[in-house]
């Protein structure tokens, strides 16, 4: 969990009041009861009129103190996948030394990147009681069905009590950036094969590593000429035959992988679901490269932008990556051909470079060889060499799974009661 915000104070922040429908409704009827005591010279209606200010009076001051001594902050994930549910806590502290609060409502608005604020999606988490010097943590859980760059806004924290006459707030403005990163797939045993293969090949840097270096990733019975020191003993005893650890070993090999994102300038709904399937196919490759490779990895993304990402299987490379692939669009013009030739010049031509791409290889060639540049000739031969998949071909089903889904722009939202 990522803390994007320090704890926002009231005192700091100008803080708003409006009257609510009640509190209308309520001042209306005073109003009958005002002008008929002064009308008929009531005097027992000028009391009522005196009594009924009072809870109003009562309300805005105890609303606005009670928001006043509220600090509060957001708390995201550093990032989420298409499809998945994502958990968004609100942290409130109550800074009073004697009285708690009650009843404070935190408002929250969600934006995809190029959606219009006022079609933003708002959600409500209601947290009933904050004890003094405490903090309390209200949530709500967003499901994200399409990859993209999102935005957290207009942060609310308000309160009604005690009579809902009367509502007062405080905004915190400031937009947090979140980005969805493209759904996630299966790779097959198929890529894993490809994969290892690679190792092998003379361009690869593949150095043996040790049994430590091993990652384990599953169970499996005892065969002959296991070690006895990857037993293990609890799915033994409760399976009641030998069950070992099987480890994954990883090489120091470099990778190299180009996602070519081209698509006409007029798309069918098959073209999108292509697009889709080679951006899911990269990001999946990419979240699983950790257990693989422990040389250096070059990314290449190619759309309507161009980026490039060469380093280390990290957490952060992994997420700046991610991030460019949830904003990649794609286009009818790209600049691929000089991405390869920036690749394989960064990577001095250490590892076999893998084309996922929209179009075939072919198609490719025949526009460079239209079109030709003075480096052209080692960027043919570069493309020619290449592992090239064709996104959506029986080669490429082969490798990777996805359940494909209509893009949605709308943010799924559930919220919750906090109680103390």
């Amino acid at each position: 969990m990522t803390d994007h915000h320090q704890l926002i104070d009231a005192k700091r922040t100008r803080r708003y009041l409006r009257i609510t429908r009640e509190g209308w409704s309520y001042i209306f009827i005073l109003s009958f009861v005002v002008i008929g005591s002064i009308l008929q010279q009531i005097n027992l209606l000028i009391v009522l009129a005196g009594l009924m200010i009072a809870p109003l009076l009562f309300n805005w001051r105890i609303a606005m103190n009670s928001i006043f001594k509220l600090q509060f902050r957001r708390i995201l994930p550093a990032w989420a996948h298409a499809g998945q549910r994502v958990a968004v806590e609100w942290e409130v502290l109550n800074t009073r030394t004697l009285l708690p609060a009650w009843g404070i409502k935190c408002t929250d608005s969600i934006r995809r990147k190029g959606i219009p604020p006022r079609k933003a999606t708002s959600v409500d988490a209601i947290i009933a009681q904050i004890l003094p010097q405490k903090s309390q943590f209200a949530s709500f859980t967003c499901h994200f069905g399409q990859r993209g760059i999102y935005f957290f806004e207009g942060a609310k924290i308000s309160s009604k009590f005690p009579l809902g006459l009367v509502n007062a707030w405080y905004y915190d403005r400031k937009p947090v950036e979140f980005f969805v990163a493209p759904r996630l797939g299966v790779l097959t045993e198929v890529w894993h094969r490809k994969l290892d293969a690679s190792a092998v090949g003379i361009r690869s840097k593949s150095r043996r590593v040790g049994i430590n270096n091993d990652e384990f990733f599953g169970l499996r019975p005892w065969q002959s000429g296991d070690s006895r020191r990857h037993i293990h003993w609890r799915s033994t005893a409760k399976q009641g035959e030998l069950i070992v650890k099987q480890f994954d070993q990883q090489t120091d090999r470099d990778f190299a992988l180009v996602l070519d994102l081209w698509q006409s300038d007029v798309s069918t709904p098959s073209d999108i679901e292509i697009s889709e399937l080679a951006i899911s196919f990269t990001a999946t490759v990419i979240s699983t490269l950790r257990q693989k490779i422990r040389g250096n990895v070059a990314i290449g993304l190619c759309g309507k932008t161009a980026a490039l990402h060469i380093d280390r299987v990290n957490h952060e490379f992994a997420a700046n990556a991610l991030r460019d692939l949830a904003d990649i669009q794609p286009a009818s013009e790209n600049q691929f051909s000089q991405l390869v030739l920036a690749m394989e010049q960064a990577t001095t031509g250490s590892a076999p470079l893998i084309v996922i791409s929209t179009r075939s290889r072919e198609a490719v060639l025949a526009e460079l060889d239209a079109n030709i540049a003075p480096s052209g000739e080692f960027t043919i031969d570069c493309i020619r060499r290449a592992d090239w998949i064709t996104a959506n071909t029986p080669e490429f089903n082969e490798l990777f799974t996805l359940q494909f889904h209509e893009p949605n722009q709308k943010v799924e939202v559930h919220s919750y009661i906090a109680t103390a």
